[in-house]
């Protein structure tokens, strides 16, 4: 059932890495507890199964990674305020891998590019995956990783693209 790695995370044998986003914060909060948010920040992963988060490494530590699988998500909106980093929000029950019990209510928010791109994956992954029930075909697969890349959803701009923002006005940058 475990397959390869891919960025330092185990993908299963029927999942496929489909699209990465740098400079985004998560902001989770465990629901029904009185527990605090918790924010971090990081690089986010899109695959057919999963939205994977990966905390900025420290120093002599080991990556940490957070997967909400797409089966167990719900609620996910998408919101672009004017002046403010775009967002992405849902909530995630708890699967046999995750560490909170319960529902986790994530926000994960996306700094200095385009957050819609991603958002635009993430429905088109889950419409795939209603239509397959979580076992989109390999050939399918592939046609949708070709659409990301014909639409530019790549995303990731690392330091050479970003986001000009002025007083109520954003405007992105590619390079």
């Amino acid at each position: 059932m475990i397959g390869r790695f891919s960025n330092g995370f185990i993908l299963l044998d029927n999942e496929m890495e489909l699209l990465s986003h740098p400079n985004v914060t998560l902001t989770s909060k465990i629901l029904n507890e009185r527990s605090i948010s918790n924010s971090d920040n990081g690089r986010v992963f899109l695959t057919n199964l999963r939205i994977v988060f990966e905390s900025n490494t420290r120093p002599n530590s080991q990556p940490h990674f957070i997967s909400l699988w797409l089966s167990n998500t719900h609620n996910i909106s998408f919101k672009k305020p004017l002046c403010i980093n775009d967002y992405l929000q849902g909530v995630t029950s708890a699967s046999n891998d995750s560490y909170w019990r319960g529902d986790l209510a994530w926000k994960l928010t996306f700094h200095k590019s385009r957050g819609i791109d991603f958002a635009h994956a993430v429905k088109e992954v889950n419409k795939l995956n209603q239509r397959y029930n979580y076992n989109i075909p390999i050939g399918e697969l592939a046609l949708l990783s070709d659409s990301f890349s014909r639409k530019n959803y790549m995303v990731d701009y690392g330091s050479t693209g970003g986001c000009i923002c002025f007083p109520c006005f954003c405007f992105p940058i590619i390079f």
